[in-house]
């Protein structure tokens, strides 16, 4: 996601960062902190990245009304893999405190993502940068062919909307969209500039170009700097490999069938029935599995 070093510098904040993320190729980032709601996988950050500050926090509520830090940071004592110090130190996340946030397939896990682009942009200095990549609508296809049912992903539109942008806009308006600054990307592009846009703006159905009216009044928000959706296939060896790794990204099956019953175990005839249907989808690479990743690049205006 953040391929091009010059894309971050300064003080990077990692958003749900997992076990952690390799950045010593960016060489204007010169302080890097850590984010994640689960301690077992900052304790994976300390062993592997021990220079990195680690934040235990859930996202969506990182600053209370005063601005004051709802979250702890964690020292550097040295851990091992089960447990991690939760003694605080004096350097915790403080407001418009980062240049780049960086956050990979983590938001889609936000019960309310409007709140976590809310807190994000809080924590961003004026003109800092965000980069995110969500899990969007219309990933795991694979999986309603196998009878599964798949959680809900939002789709950019919605996404959108959380940088002021008009929900309205739809995805088949959007292909010949200008990016700002100008520039053509692989994918469904998203590019425009959200503080020119308010309620009242409209999409032209032939163009898809956003039009606010003549006595709109542009609001400084954010500035979409790239958005599009990307797709993406991976491929598994098995059904088991393929439904263990949909975890990670915050995704959950129930069988189609018995959607609405309470979830039960699949019995072995229709665990036997699974295998054979994803047999059925195997190509030579694998048993495919298709994402669509909703890559936004956004900068703060506030």
């Amino acid at each position: 996601m953040l391929s091009t070093p010059q894309y971050a510098s300064g003080h990077l904040v990692d958003i749900g960062c997992g076990p952690g993320t390799d950045f010593s190729l960016f060489s204007e980032v010169n302080q890097i902190t850590a984010v994640d709601i689960a301690p077992q996988m900052l304790a994976q950050v300390k062993s592997h990245f021990p220079q990195y500050q680690c934040v235990c926090a859930n996202v969506e509520h990182l600053f209370v009304a005063n601005d004051t830090l709802t979250s702890h940071a964690l020292d550097n004592t040295p851990t091992n893999n089960t447990s991690i110090s939760n003694t605080p130190t004096n350097n915790t996340l403080m407001l418009n405190s980062a240049n780049s946030i960086y956050s990979n397939l983590a938001l889609q896990w936000c019960d309310d993502f409007h709140a976590a682009i809310t807190q994000i942009q809080r924590l961003l200095r004026p003109l800092g940068t965000c980069h995110l990549a969500v899990v969007a609508d219309g990933s795991l296809p694979e999986l309603k062919a196998l009878g599964f049912r798949v959680n809900q992903f939002m789709h950019m539109p919605s996404m959108l909307n959380a940088f002021g942008v008009n929900e309205h806009i739809e995805a088949e308006h959007c292909n010949e969209v200008k990016l700002a600054p100008a520039q053509k990307t692989q994918g469904i592009n998203y590019g425009y500039q959200s503080n020119l846009h308010n309620e009242a703006d409209r999409v032209d159905n032939m163009t898809g170009e956003l039009t606010p009216p003549a006595n709109a009044k542009p609001h400084a928000t954010w500035q979409l700097l790239d958005a599009k959706v990307v797709k993406l296939t991976v491929y598994f060896e098995d059904l088991k490999s393929l439904l263990y790794s949909i975890k990670g990204v915050g995704a959950s099956v129930v069988d189609d069938v018995n959607a609405t019953s309470k979830i039960k175990p699949l019995s072995k005839s229709q665990w036997l029935k699974r295998i054979e249907l994803a047999q059925g989808l195997r190509t030579a690479k694998g048993i495919p599995l298709t994402y669509h990743i909703a890559l936004i690049h956004a900068q703060n205006h506030q």
